[in-house]
């Protein structure tokens, strides 16, 4: 009760020490007699300064009082002293019925001890639904122009919306492992396996948080009396962010929880909420893109995201209890992630070097992207060989290089097949055409056209190979089998490309991991890339 009773007086510190408190308290203590405006920490000062200046001293009365207040209410809590329990949550266990249909009942069991378990807890009631409510609230109060800033587009209301969702997830799903303690032991007694738990728990936080989020663009609706900030797209990608980041939440909280820490409060990793919160901040980022493909890919790339960090969770559950214990090494699709996002990261911060250093642009393009490819491909099979992947360069595909050469040929003769038909059909449709035409934003000169076609015949197939096919891939094959795999890695790759040419980079893509996955060898994918962006190149050449 006190953490839940504390908020309110930190709203009125918090509104006392604001623009519009300290405005309120300068316009009204004009009136008042200047002695009634003297306080200890103005006395010294109040020879030195205007009596309107001096005015402004009041609202430090509040400030005192406020802290003043919270401090003696805390103490008078506290008088019979403090009498603490290892968990919030005490009972007793019951022998579960294992009849017909009862997987599915006691799995919303599941659900439902974990609501009652934020429901017994005043400190989690006041972390979970009152401090991030209160804390929107009092932001849209305080500061006028935020909240104009609010009401005056619908993608303002949803990313306020989603921040609401997001601090719940912060103090729900972040701290479900945490809030376990000594007492995990007992959901491996239950006849489901941990992930699963876990996993209906974070359904149960997307419910939560996504109610949070529809809760604040209803009162956002009705200030502005417009429902148009409830139905919009903006708002259906907020709330489906919000379910894949309670995902992402559980998962990245239960990874960065020490279960055997005596103390709730120095379970989770200090770092892990900052973590969240940056990741959370680059989805927003994209709610605020024009472009309906980058929305698509952020979910898309989201979701892949909060799958690896559930193959990781997977993995670790089994050793949550022995810290000395962990899962036998193996490719992660998170291996292939970050892999391929330092890729992409590398390839502007040397782009941006090469540049500053006055290279010709065709130099900067082949420097920047080989140099990008070398570090990257280096530092995840150097980061796979410390890990103690077993059998590294075999599993990578990095083998047997006469395997797969009439398999990749075959394979890049299909796909480029396929980017000629469609070449075909851009320029045969006008609709088509017009989009691919305003999609189209590089228009390179003869010097960069040259280097551009030797990049992406050579260097593109090496490097992007390894990346998506020898680690990605293989990271996917692990968890939902070869054909999702094979699927799910085209569709990731080709999500990086740009949306005119999603549909045959698809198709070149599924016909390279299939050619990988036959063979075992690298070898025949990248053929397939090199031919396919021969065809590419030599038909933007002529046309």
């Amino acid at each position: 009760g006190l953490e839940v009773l504390s908020v309110l007086p930190l709203i009125a510190a918090w509104a006392a020490s604001s623009k519009v408190g300290l405005q309120y308290v300068i316009e009204h203590s004009r009136g008042l007699p200047r002695e009634a405006l003297y306080n200890p920490l103005s006395l010294p000062i109040a020879w030195l300064l205007p009596h309107g200046a001096l005015a402004a001293f009041g609202s430090v009365l509040l400030l005192v009082a406020a802290i003043y207040g919270s401090i003696s209410f805390g103490t008078a809590m506290l008088r019979e002293g403090l009498v603490s329990a290892s968990e919030p949550v005490l009972g007793s266990r019951a022998r579960l019925p294992l009849a017909s249909g009862a997987s599915r009942s006691l799995l919303r069991v599941v659900a439902a001890r974990e609501l009652l378990a934020v429901v017994r807890d005043p400190s989690r009631v006041a972390r979970v639904l009152l401090f991030p409510l209160s804390l929107g609230a009092m932001s849209a109060v305080t500061d006028p122009r935020l909240l104009r800033s609010i009401i005056s587009a619908p993608q303002h209301a949803s990313a306020a919306a989603f921040a609401i969702g997001t601090f719940v997830l912060i103090g729900g799903g972040l701290a479900t492992l945490a809030n376990e303690g000594a007492g995990l032991w007992l959901l491996y007694t239950a006849p489901w396996s941990l992930d699963t738990i876990l996993a209906r728990r974070a359904g149960l936080w997307a419910a939560i948080a996504g109610a949070s989020t529809v809760a604040t663009l209803l009162a956002i609706a009705v200030v502005v009396n417009d429902l148009r900030f409830l139905f919009n797209g903006y708002a259906a990608f907020a709330l489906l962010g919000i379910g894949v980041y309670a995902f992402v939440s559980v998962a990245l909280g239960a990874l960065g929880t020490d279960v055997m820490e005596s103390s709730r409060v120095r379970r989770l990793q200090p770092f892990t909420p900052q973590l969240f919160m940056l990741l959370t901040g680059m989805f927003t980022f994209a709610l605020y893109s024009q472009s309906t493909w980058v929305k698509f890919a952020q979910l898309a790339l989201s979701a892949l995201f909060a799958f690896a960090l559930w193959q990781k969770l997977r993995d670790h559950t089994p050793y949550f209890l022995d810290p000395t214990e962990a899962p036998p090494p193996a490719i992660a699709v998170s291996d292939g992630i970050f892999a391929a996002l330092s890729f992409f990261v590398l390839q502007g911060l040397l782009g941006f070097l090469f540049t500053r250093l006055r290279f010709s642009p065709g130099l900067v393009l082949v420097f920047s992207f080989t140099g990008a490819g070398l570090i990257a491909s280096a530092a995840a099979l150097w980061t796979l060989y410390r890990i103690g992947v077993p059998d590294l360069l075999r599993t990578v595909g990095l083998v047997s290089p006469l395997r797969g050469v009439s398999l990749g040929l075959l394979a890049g003769i299909a796909s480029g097949a396929g980017a000629l038909l469609y070449t075909r059909a851009i320029f045969r449709f006008e609709w088509l055409r017009q989009w691919y035409e305003q999609s189209e934003g590089l228009d390179p000169t003869p010097d960069q056209l040259v280097w551009l076609g030797a990049l992406a015949v050579v260097a593109a197939p090496l490097f992007e190979e390894l990346l998506f096919r020898g680690i990605l891939y293989r990271g996917l094959r692990r968890s939902v089998g070869a054909k999702p795999a094979i699927f799910a890695s085209a569709l990731v790759f080709a999500l990086v490309h740009p949306a005119t040419s999603f549909a045959p980079v698809f198709v070149m893509a599924v016909c390279a991991a299939t050619a990988f996955e036959l063979t075992g060898t690298l070898v025949a994918p990248m053929l397939t890339h090199m031919i396919y962006n021969g065809i590419v190149v030599t038909l933007a050449l002529r046309n």
